[in-house]
C-alpha cells in the first residue's frame, strides 16, 4: 500500500513535483514529508536512492527570456481616490484615505507562466512592502492597505515569472492617510 515504505517515499517524492524544481530538492522534500510522518523508519530512507544528477532540473531548462507585463487597473493614473475609490481625474495619483474601500490591483499577464504562478509584490517607500494575492475569480492581483503616511511617495510594483524573468513598474504617488493600523 502507499501508507508505508518505498510506496509512500514514492508517493511524496512526485508529490514534490514543480515546474523547475531540480530533481535533487524533490527527493529532499520527499524524505523531510516521509521523515515527519514515519519518524521511525529510517531504513526507507536509505533504501530509497537516486540514480541521476540531483541538479537536473525537471522537465529541463526554461528557454523563457520574456518578463510578464505588468498593467495597473487601481489606483488609477492621474485621478484623485478616496480609500482607493478613483473620483475625479487629476495631474498625478492622489490617495486620501488609503486603499480601504478599493484595493490595490494589477493585471498581469505572461508568454508561458500561468497568471496564479506569477509572484506579484508592490512597496511604498518604508510604508507598505507586501505580496499581492491573487484574485482567481478576477483574475487580479490585490492587497487593501490604509497604512499610516502623508507625502509624496514611490509605489514599486514587482512581477517575477516561474522561469525568473522580472517586470518592474513604478509610480509616483501623493498619499494622506491618517490611520494607525494596516
Amino acid at each position: 500500500g502507499e501508507d508505508f515504505g518505498c510506496e509512500k517515499l514514492s508517493v511524496e517524492f512526485f508529490s514534490a513535483y514543480e515546474r523547475g524544481i531540480q530533481l535533487g530538492e524533490m527527493l529532499s522534500t520527499a524524505q523531510t514529508m516521509y521523515r515527519h510522518q514515519l519518524p521511525t523508519d529510517e531504513f526507507t530512507l536509505e533504501e530509497f536512492v537516486l540514480l541521476g544528477d540531483p541538479s537536473l532540473h525537471v522537465g529541463g531548462y526554461s528557454d523563457d527570456t520574456e518578463p510578464p507585463t505588468i498593467s495597473l487597473l487601481n489606483p488609477r493614473v492621474d485621478w484623485i481616490h478616496i480609500k482607493g475609490v478613483p473620483l475625479i481625474p487629476a495631474n498625478e495619483i492622489v490617495v486620501l484615505g488609503g486603499f480601504q474601500w478599493k484595493p490595490i490591483q494589477i493585471e498581469v499577464s505572461d508568454n508561458v507562466d500561468e497568471i496564479k504562478d506569477i509572484a506579484v509584490s508592490v512597496t511604498i517607500e518604508n510604508k507598505l512592502d507586501q505580496r499581492l494575492e491573487f484574485n482567481r475569480f478576477k483574475k487580479i492581483y490585490e492587497v487593501s492597505w490604509d497604512g499610516f503616511g502623508v507625502g509624496r511617495f514611490t509605489m514599486n510594483i514587482t512581477a517575477i515569472d516561474m522561469s525568473g524573468n522580472k517586470a518592474f513598474l513604478e509610480l509616483p504617488l501623493r498619499y494622506i492617510c491618517f490611520h494607525l493600523h494596516t
